[in-house]
């Protein structure tokens, strides 16, 4: 999955955007405001920015969903260490529950593929 494949499904699966497509070499798409209305605006880059991995657990804890996101996050790291043999998996749950970028960034894409947030249309 390509970044921005990973910002599409984040913005669509996690913070409930519409329509999200690329327009002039950006991510656009429709995203309600305060008031309900839906609006027009760029995409933030879920993908590559630090600061935006860090709005994707505070989302999921929103949403009631933060216990079960780091659980999926722990296992795909703890998959990953074993497979390249690094580690024994302690470290990567609790990079997971520290909200360590990397990780978050390297596996939200297996993560969304195993659930979608429920209240999101």
């Amino acid at each position: 999955m390509t970044g921005e494949q990973l910002t599409k499904a984040t913005a669509e699966k996690v913070f409930g955007w519409k329509n999200v497509h690329k327009y002039g070499g950006n991510l656009i798409g429709k995203k309600q405001d305060k008031a309900g209305r839906w609006r027009k605006a760029r995409v933030p880059d879920y993908a590559n920015d630090q600061h935006q991995a860090y709005a994707i657990d505070e989302r999921m804890r929103q949403l009631g969903r933060s216990e079960r996101y780091i659980k999926e996050l722990a296992k795909i790291s703890q998959a990953r260490q074993f497979a390249t043999g690094v580690g024994d998996g302690r470290a990567a749950q609790q990079g997971s529950a520290q909200g360590d970028g990397e990780i978050n960034q390297v596996s939200i894409a297996e993560s969304l593929g195993r659930f979608q947030v429920s209240g999101q249309s």
